[in-house]
């Protein structure tokens, strides 16, 4: 699939790299040369290769690219955003800044 994708992205630059009867091969390198990439790493490397690539990547350098932006790749790497477990209390509020302030002025 990936190899498909490529090809429309790169169209006869992608096709012209391989030789006839080699493509299987290749395909098989490639496979292996991604093995442990995630889904969401390789639509990250597909994006990229759309986005910055004028020529088709090797494996290695599509590789690279699948793993150089982890921050966003993922929902491990989503930026975490707290939320609060119970309604604000104007109440407990005022409590806390006064104890703060009476804090701070010793």
């Amino acid at each position: 699939m990936i190899f498909k994708i490529l090809e429309g992205i790169f169209t006869k630059k992608w096709a012209d790299q391989f030789v006839p009867g080699q493509v299987e091969t290749a395909m098989n390198q490639w496979a292996i040369g991604l093995a442990g990439l995630n889904q969401d790493q390789i639509q990250h490397a597909i994006d990229q290769c759309r986005m910055s690539l004028d020529w088709p990547p090797s494996i290695a350098k599509f590789r690279a690219l699948a793993t150089e932006k982890t921050e966003s790749v993922g929902p491990a790497y989503q930026q975490y955003t707290p939320t609060l477990t119970s309604p604000i209390n104007a109440e407990n509020v005022r409590s806390a800044l006064q104890k703060i302030k009476s804090t701070l002025k010793r």
